[in-house]
């Protein structure tokens, strides 16, 4: 999977934190070391919310297998030619994420 750049501008209560959180998850399921990736906003409450919908994500799909389908449906609605994502990826990615 190529990785590209991505950036959103929308006005609030659009789904920015949705996308983000969604597309964060998607890096580090695909290997991205958490520390290589950047994500900005604005306020640091943004920038709260968006790291706790990131962690909630992850442990949700990790603990849950339906919350885990619940996600990848989520991140394939992004990209309907990523490879399978299993649970265990995003048991993973959660690991890394708290480790980093």
């Amino acid at each position: 999977m190529k990785i590209l750049n991505t950036l959103i501008r929308a006005s609030a209560g659009s789904g920015k934190t949705f996308q983000l959180t969604n597309r964060f998850i998607l890096l580090l399921v695909n290997g991205v070391a958490p520390e290589k990736i950047i994500a900005l906003t604005f306020t640091k409450k943004a920038a709260g919310e968006f790291f706790e919908g990131v962690l909630n994500k992850l442990a949700n799909a990790a603990s849950s297998k339906d919350e885990a389908k619940k996600l990848v449906k989520e991140l394939k609605s992004s990209d309907e030619s990523l490879p399978p994502i299993k649970q265990s990826d995003l048991e993973c990615a959660l690991r890394s994420l708290i480790e980093s």
